[in-house]
């Protein structure tokens, strides 16, 4: 791993772990520039975890990278900051108190590749909060029924979605939003392994007329004090990003083409 990289994953694994406004702020703050559109930052009135950050690609085949910028560590919101000393250990980063990669790990991803030209959506919310009644996927789901203007440009004009928040190291998981066909591309491009279809992320909520896939990040043992995250394992799926993503013709995936079976 590079030092520029590894400095990135420090950066975004050092915010507040019950906090995500730095995280929103800093991709708000970014430069219209020669790659990517003005970012475009919506909030639902005083309903912070009813928000996201948009910022849009503007090479002409591109995807959509997907992170959320809260961790597990925040999910009830109100509570006292978590503190905690952290450490890098045989390359792994661990934690008496949790490290938040869940979400901040593919924060830091999307920031790398921020300068190819794809789309950039950055989620509050995917925790929800069970003791407000706020569901999972709050950002993502009000993005979908409250911004129909973003959600048909995403599902319009991109070629997929990749999401960054997949546990473990070399699989992908399409839940029910990957057709056989995009399934296979995954497998020939990344090398990974399918993980199969359970559970639920942000791309189940966004992908309405395209395929999506998440990615493993590296981190394991999730919203607990034994967190970790596995820094070169992290770095190979951003390296490996980097050089399939950068591809001139990426191909479309329909999620319900009329000839493909599930």
């Amino acid at each position: 791993m590079n030092e520029a990289d590894f400095e990135i994953l420090m950066q975004f694994l050092s915010y507040p772990l019950d906090d995500s406004e730095a995280i929103l702020e800093l991709f708000a703050g970014l430069d219209e520039n020669s790659e990517h559109g003005r970012p475009v930052r919506r909030i639902n009135g005083d309903k912070k975890l009813e928000q996201f950050v948009w910022i849009p690609g503007k090479r002409k085949s591109r995807v959509v990278l997907v992170a959320h910028s809260d961790t597990r560590w925040d999910r009830e919101y109100e509570l006292a900051k978590v503190t905690g000393n952290r450490f890098i250990l045989d390359g792994k980063f661990i934690s008496s108190a949790g490290i938040g990669s869940d979400g901040r790990a593919g924060c830091a991803i999307l920031w790398q590749l921020k300068d190819l030209g794809h789309s950039l959506l950055i989620t509050n919310g995917e925790a929800g909060n069970p003791r407000k009644n706020i569901a999972a996927m709050s950002g993502s789901g009000w993005l979908k029924t409250r911004n129909k203007d973003i959600m048909d440009e995403i599902n319009r004009f991109h070629q997929f979605a990749i999401q960054f928040d997949c546990r473990n190291s070399l699989e992908f998981k399409c839940y029910e939003v990957g057709t056989a066909g995009f399934r296979q591309y995954v497998r020939e491009e990344t090398g990974y392994r399918d993980a199969g279809r359970d559970g639920s992320k942000d791309i189940n909520v966004l992908c309405r007329d395209i395929c999506g896939v998440n990615l493993s990040v590296g981190f394991d043992k999730e919203n607990t004090s034994a967190e970790i995250l596995n820094a070169e394992h992290w770095n190979n799926t951003l390296s490996l990003c980097r050089e399939w993503i950068s591809e001139p013709d990426l191909p479309r995936f329909e999620l319900h083409p009329t000839s493909s079976v599930f």
